[in-house]
């Protein structure tokens, strides 16, 4: 069995919040066994932790807190979601918080966290 940030008792509270579509338990039961998974069940697989176990984050400004995670939403733009709404960034400007393989880093992670809660407020404001 698999180790790591999705163990068994993941799958389980995964189960309980709802997420129980045939397709997605097939991908968490895949992972879970140690087998391969494809690029899209992987992303699959990410979507669905980040929505279960999302992380809270405290904005820098506001000292708001909001549950902020990535979003794949099979596009080329990068998705961010915050407190269950979507901010898109297109690939251009997200481009400048990715390394030269095209993953975001760390450092890159936590200023688009930022850029997308500064979104959300606006957002919030103007409505």
């Amino acid at each position: 069995m698999k180790s790591g940030w999705f163990n068994e008792s993941k799958r389980h509270s995964l189960a309980s919040k709802g997420i129980k579509t045939p397709q997605k338990i097939q991908i968490v039961d895949k992972y879970v066994s140690g087998k391969k998974l494809s690029r899209s069940e992987s992303a699959i697989l990410g979507n669905l932790h980040n929505k279960a176990f999302g992380k809270k984050m405290c904005h820098s400004e506001s000292k708001k807190e909001y549950n902020v995670y990535l979003e794949d939403d099979g596009t080329l733009d990068t998705v961010v979601s915050v407190n269950g709404k979507d901010i898109r960034f297109d690939t251009e400007f997200a481009s400048q918080f990715r390394n030269r393989k095209g993953e975001i880093t760390k450092k890159g992670w936590e200023q688009l966290k930022e850029e997308a809660i500064n979104a959300y407020e606006d957002m919030e404001v103007s409505e």
